[in-house]
């Protein structure tokens, strides 16, 4: 039997017009939405890649990561004085004045003593937990900054993996300078709210936030002063404006007074007037701004490029704010200046992104869209590619360039840096032996062969951990004068070397401070040529030999 064939109406013109509408209507929608909720849907990818990224260095260690030793026994100093404030630490001998802003002291003792956890997780994580709440600062600050929200989002998404955002923050050290970097972020966030709007009610919480900032860390104190006096200068400038700056200072003057009057009540001005000289300027300085090297990615420097194009994009456009506040961070904090700009670089380097990659981005849509290039048509009628495939390559090209430079972002956050490791647990084993068996006034030379004393995170947990002198060690003494400071730091960098050298120069080291010394410690997988030659010393007996550390005694 013969199938029938059911002929279809064709649809008619009016009616496929008006689906094309209503699809075309829908997915119009569908990108309003996305671009008035784009910057929230970028903060919430940038919360998650920061956290995988930090989480990385931190969870593979189970100890603090690099430094902190000197403030993990000011927190225990806080606790063994109930929550008043020692007029010295107990580090290192207990000579160094108590004079470090102690807002994460208090924080962190406090979170000791109510939870379930120990006080070296708490060195562990909260540092990247404050680390992560400045990327969330960042994004209410850029939104103040910024018309786009896609500028916005890439600035936190930049942010969240430039090395220098978390490098020095999720340390034990990070501890205050984590906390300091959040808080001067939101402080700028809410100073800007005050020369932007005129209204005095910002005065209030402008000055909590700077007054937190004082009492977390030094050097953003000093980078929020200036970096709020080129707000004003591209913001204020009025009478209003410097009245309001005026309310805040002195805001900030009586939140801050129950530190630097105590003190100063108990030293004098020297601590506080020796730590704000302890930033220094050298060639290494200006040759890492000269070749932008400061943002420390490994591979292809792409936030470099980019946020020189950025700051040219704003430049033309009349916004000064952000370049000139990248070159006040290089000169007028040489010191950390790195980390402070990893700030504006993550803004000019969302502004080129979008000044430049949106516009090529839509050029080739226009392009595939063009009646002329589809086919890729010849004079003589052939085509090389298919219309459909012609159409693909512009907007293919464009994505793998994207894609790339995505990749070489993603890389170099991930790239292993010799900082961000713990102290081993065989070397802590060392250190616990040496509490145990040697007594409370005994002297060490901690030698480690690291010549850099902001890295050598043996010579800093040492007197944490064992509550003995280390004699070499650095930290502290930037609060103790200028010329204490800079005595110590060449004292620490001498005895360094002696890694590589034998007994006598331990031996000269001492006689040249004029001090005695109980013990050598010779940390783990260091100064074989020191060890043999220790050895061999009528003056000097082995007292443990571990993969941990080696110890001599001094007779």
């Amino acid at each position: 039997m013969a199938e029938r064939t059911v002929a279809r109406r064709p649809v008619p013109l009016r009616r496929v017009r008006e689906i094309a509408s209503a699809q075309e209507l829908a997915w119009a929608r569908v990108r309003e939405d996305i671009e008035a909720h784009i910057g929230v849907l970028a903060l919430g990818l940038a919360l998650i890649l920061g956290a995988s990224v930090r989480l990385s260095f931190t969870l593979y260690s189970d100890f603090p990561l690099n430094d902190g030793g000197l403030f993990y026994t000011m927190v225990r100093d806080i606790q063994a004085h109930n929550y008043a404030l020692p007029a010295y630490t107990s580090y290192n001998g207990g000579s160094i004045p108590f004079a470090y802003p102690f807002l994460p002291f208090y924080s962190a003792a406090a979170l000791d003593d109510i939870g379930p956890w120990s006080l070296l997780d708490v060195f562990r994580f909260l540092p990247l937990i404050t680390s992560m709440l400045t990327i969330v600062a960042l994004y209410l600050l850029s939104r103040r900054l910024f018309v786009s929200p896609a500028v916005v989002g890439l600035t936190v998404i930049f942010f969240a993996l430039a090395p220098r955002s978390y490098k020095w923050l999720i340390m034990g050290g990070g501890l205050t300078r984590s906390m300091g970097l959040l808080f001067a972020v939101l402080a700028l966030h809410q100073v800007l709210l005050l020369y932007q709007t005129r209204k005095r009610r910002y005065i209030f919480g402008t000055a909590i936030l700077a007054g937190m900032t004082v009492l977390s860390h030094p050097e953003a104190s000093w980078v929020l002063a200036f970096s709020a006096v080129l707000l004003w200068g591209c913001y204020g400038r009025d009478r209003a404006s410097a009245i309001n700056s005026l309310l805040v200072a002195g805001g900030v003057l009586a939140i801050t007074a129950p530190w630097w009057g105590t003190v100063v009540a108990q030293h004098g001005f020297t601590p506080l007037f020796s730590a704000s000289q302890e930033g220094w300027y050298s060639w290494e300085t200006w040759r890492n701004f000269y070749y932008w090297s400061f943002t420390e990615q490994p591979y292809l420097n792409v936030s470099a490029v980019l946020a020189i194009l950025g700051a040219l994009v704003l430049l033309a456009q009349g916004k000064p704010f952000v370049p000139l506040w990248l070159i006040a961070i290089v000169v007028l904090e040489p010191r950390s200046a790195p980390t402070f700009a990893a700030l504006p670089v993550a803004m000019l380097t969302a502004t080129a992104v979008v000044s430049f990659a949106v516009p090529i981005w839509k050029m080739t849509a226009s392009r595939t869209a063009s009646p002329q290039t589809n086919g890729a048509a010849h004079h003589d009628g052939s085509s090389i590619w298919p219309a459909r495939r012609a159409e693909l390559l512009p907007k293919i090209g464009v994505l793998l360039v994207a894609a790339y430079l995505a990749t070489i972002l993603v890389q170099s956050a991930f790239y292993p840096t010799g900082l961000l490791y713990g102290l081993g647990g065989q070397e802590r084993d060392a250190m616990a032996w040496v509490k145990e068996n040697t007594d409370e006034n005994d002297t060490f030379l901690v030698v480690t062969g690291d010549t850099n004393w902001a890295t050598d995170r043996t010579s800093e947990w040492f007197p944490a951990l064992t509550g003995r002198t280390s004699l070499g060690t650095f930290q502290g003494y930037e609060w103790l004068g200028r010329k204490k400071s800079e005595e110590q730091a060449e004292r620490a960098l001498r005895l360094q070397q002696c890694a590589y050298s034998d007994s006598f120069c331990i031996e000269h080291w001492a006689r040249s401070g004029d001090v005695t010394f109980s013990y050598v410690y010779l940390a783990e997988r260091c100064c074989p040529t020191l060890e043999r030659s220790l050895f061999s010393a009528n003056d000097y007996r082995l007292v443990r030999n571990s993969s941990g550390a080696v110890i001599f005694a001094h007779r």
